[in-house]
C-alpha cells in the first residue's frame, strides 16, 4: 500500500464515514444541515447505486458492513428536547414503490451521546468506540451485547476518548486512543496486546487488505507497516 490517489467522486452532502460491502460497493454516511443524514451506496467507481434519505431527531456517524451476513450497522446520536442518546442501529436498505426508504431498527443503547466509530470482524462481532465513556463496546453477530474494555488513563490498556476503532485480519482490535496520542492493540475479548504507534491525535484507523495500518490524523494519513 503507498497511497497513491485513485480517482475521487463528488458527494451530495459532507461524506462522514465510509464502508466496503459486497460487490466491492461502498456505503457512504452523508451529513448535511441540521438533521439532514443519508446513507448512499456507490460503485468502486463512484457511480451512486441508491441514496437513502435518513432525516428525523438524530444525526448518523459512522457505518459497517458485515461482508458475510451483509448486515449493515450505523451509530447514531438522537436528540429528545436538550438531552440526546447514542445508539446502534441495523440499517436495513428497503424500497416503497420503487423509492429507497431509512430502515433502522435500535439493537444497542450507548450511556451518553458520543458514540463514533463502529467496525465489524469477521465472526460477526460488532465494536464501537464509546468516546467519553473511555472504552469500546462489543456486540455480538445479533447485536446483544457482550462487554466492554477500556478505562479512562494513561496506563497500558487505559483510553482516553478513542475515536477510531477496527479489526485486523487476525481479529485484534485496533484503537484510535485520540487524547493519549496514540494507536492501541487489544483482542477480541478486551485483553491489552500493545501500543502500535505513538501519533498526535490520532481520529481515525483502518487495516488493509496487506495488514498495513492506516491511520487519519488532522488531514494527513499515515500509513504503518504490518504489525
Amino acid at each position: 500500500m503507498k497511497g497513491v490517489k485513485l480517482r475521487w467522486f463528488p458527494t451530495a452532502m459532507q461524506p462522514c464515514g465510509i464502508a466496503t460491502g459486497n460487490n466491492n460497493s461502498l456505503w457512504v454516511v452523508l451529513q448535511g444541515g441540521g438533521s439532514l443524514n443519508a446513507v448512499a451506496q456507490y460503485s468502486k467507481k463512484g457511480h451512486v447505486i441508491a441514496t437513502y434519505k435518513c432525516n428525523g431527531r438524530f444525526r448518523i456517524y459512522d457505518i459497517a458492513v458485515d461482508r458475510i451476513s451483509d448486515k449493515i450497522v450505523l451509530t447514531i446520536t438522537r436528540r429528545s428536547g436538550k438531552t440526546s442518546q447514542a445508539e446502534a442501529v441495523w440499517f436495513r436498505p428497503a424500497y416503497t414503490n420503487g423509492k429507497p426508504i431509512c430502515n433502522l431498527s435500535r439493537f444497542g443503547t450507548i450511556e451518553g451521546s458520543y458514540a463514533r466509530s463502529v467496525t465489524v470482524d469477521r465472526k460477526g462481532n460488532i465494536f464501537i468506540a464509546d468516546r467519553y465513556n473511555h472504552r469500546v463496546l462489543k456486540y455480538d453477530k445479533n447485536g446483544v451485547y457482550v462487554s466492554s474494555f477500556g478505562s479512562q488513563g494513561l496506563g497500558s490498556g487505559s483510553l482516553h476518548r478513542p475515536r477510531g476503532v477496527s479489526v485486523d485480519g487476525w481479529g485484534r482490535v485496533i484503537v484510535a486512543d485520540t487524547v493519549n496520542h496514540r494507536v492501541e492493540m487489544f483482542t477480541a475479548e478486551g485483553d491489552h496486546v500493545c501500543t502500535v504507534a505513538y501519533i498526535k491525535t490520532p481520529l481515525r484507523v483502518a487495516v488493509g487488505g496487506d495488514g498495513h495500518l492506516v491511520v487519519y490524523k488532522n488531514a494527513l494519513v499515515p500509513i504503518l507497516p504490518q504489525n
